[in-house]
């Protein structure tokens, strides 16, 4: 809109609130008794409003441009694959996965997948990493930090560790309390742990609590519940992103923008962020451990530079690349 665009999105749901100029429909929930219905809405809203381009941001719901484009190529369309590989490869699936005209690609491994297994030439495909918005990203000073920390219960001098998702078994939240686990008692007096994310009804964590109590390490963690990125890495010394699977992690973007180091998993982003952070293999559980004890024991020593170091340069790559302003700018060079 900011570019004088007019946008429609076709959507089941609506999650966040959404600018009013731009124009919501409404979608039903994608089933094989409705395919019909919302092929009609998606074609009466295309040729009424006489849309250029078709922005695809989700494979399930191609089969409609899909459909719409038989015959020959009515609207142009661009496809973005947001996760570094597609679980479900069945026949249905595969025929909803619409290449378009041109394809976005959120990070290096990402784009590989498209090649190799969606077979897309290389000419077709976009670099465009995910970009967040950094103004309300700024480092707090101590005192404010202090002051966040002491209403949550936590001491000035503990060195907070934080986890900030949605609290799903994809983010591997089990391996960092499992890693916790295993650190010296030395070094787990000296941390305290946040994780965010909602926690009604979710039966995976139900499972972490579980493991929390076993391990008897209730007094280091703390769920925290939905908050803003500046809240959680605001008051964190560490951020941990153990997933299994990516396309470009945001959070991980959001942490380089507080100057906050991070220890994440070699999932998709990885090679596009190879001096930013300290990485682990998925699901090596030894490897996280020793790099969360790496990071305490460095930490009140000339050690801890290294990670200051690595801070800045995540800095530098997130301002350079990562920005809502940059990527729209470059989607919109794409359209």
């Amino acid at each position: 809109m900011r570019g004088g665009d007019e946008v429609h999105i076709l959507s089941s749901k609506w999650e966040l609130d959404i600018d009013d100029k731009i124009v919501k429909h409404k979608f039903c929930r994608l089933s094989y008794n409705n395919i019909l219905h919302n092929y009609k809405i998606f074609k009466k809203i295309v040729k009424e409003n006489k849309i250029d381009i078709v922005y695809i941001q989700h494979r399930i719901v191609g089969i409609y441009p899909k459909i719409y484009n038989f015959f020959k190529e009515r609207v142009p369309c661009v496809y973005v694959l947001h996760t570094e590989k597609l679980e479900n490869n069945s026949l249905i699936s595969s025929l909803c996965t619409y290449k378009g005209k041109l394809n976005i690609a959120i990070s290096t491994r990402v784009k590989e997948y498209l090649i190799r297994e969606l077979k897309i030439p290389q000419e077709k495909i976009r670099l465009i990493y995910n970009g967040v918005d950094e103004r309300n990203l700024k480092p707090l000073d101590s005192a404010e930090r202090n002051e966040r920390r002491a209403k949550l219960g936590i001491d000035k001098d503990k060195l907070v560790i934080c986890l900030h998702g949605r609290i799903d078994y994809v983010k591997g939240h089990d391996l960092l309390i499992t890693a916790i686990g295993r650190l010296s008692e030395s070094q787990r007096n000296r941390i305290h742990v946040l994780i965010s994310g909602e926690i009604k009804n979710n039966p995976y964590y139900d499972q972490l609590q579980k493991s929390i109590n076993e391990l008897q390490i209730e007094d280091k963690v703390s769920f925290i519940g939905w908050c803003s990125s500046q809240d959680i890495l605001g008051i964190s010394d560490l951020m941990v992103q153990p997933s299994r699977r990516e396309g470009f992690p945001l959070s991980v973007v959001e942490a380089f923008f507080m100057k906050v180091p991070v220890i994440r998993s070699l999932t998709g982003g990885a090679e596009d962020m190879q001096k930013c952070c300290r990485f682990v293999a998925v699901n090596d559980i030894e490897q996280l451990t020793n790099e969360i004890a790496r990071f305490i024991n460095a930490y009140d020593t000339s050690e801890i530079n290294e990670y200051e170091e690595m801070s800045d340069r995540a800095y530098v790559f997130a301002k350079d690349n990562c920005t809502v302003s940059t990527m729209t700018k470059r989607i919109r060079e794409v359209f």
